[in-house]
């Protein structure tokens, strides 16, 4: 075989490497997607409060939970952070057609007196500690 003939196998060996690669990662594209859509599909369960919040704009959150204690805006993105005495809860929202929309959220622990274990923060859980330390108390 000659040098010509062993450089046109090399190349097509890279291409179909190359080519492969390019099918794997849009494979992991789209299921990353379908992750997505899956959740956006979760939206109407009745029993799991924070999936009904998927697809919530700012201003119904806002109307659910109030004022975040932390927001961030980057790009077509945005995160708000709600505080509880024991839990952080992370929403996240995402530019669709009609305006930014809850497309996930996250709970986070917060840290825990020294010798004490920190709170299980499930995003249910602490959804509904954040709810209950925004509503009014009756007065009287």
């Amino acid at each position: 075989m000659g040098i010509a003939a062993r450089l046109r196998r090399d190349a097509t060996q890279r291409t179909n490497i190359a080519f492969v690669l390019l099918a794997l990662l849009g494979l992991l594209i789209s299921s990353c997607e379908g992750t997505r859509s899956a959740d956006l599909a979760r939206g109407g369960d009745p029993g799991d409060p924070v999936a009904r919040l998927v697809g919530t704009s700012p201003e119904r959150l806002t109307q659910l939970l109030g004022e975040p204690n932390f927001s961030r805006n980057d790009g077509p993105a945005a995160m708000w952070r709600y505080d509880a005495a024991d839990c952080f809860l992370d929403v996240f929202f995402y530019r669709e057609a009609s305006g930014l929309r809850v497309n996930h959220v996250e709970a986070r622990p917060r840290a825990a007196a020294a010798g004490a274990v920190p709170a299980a923060a499930t995003p249910n859980a602490c959804y509904g500690r954040v709810a209950a330390a925004r509503r009014p108390r009756p007065v009287g």
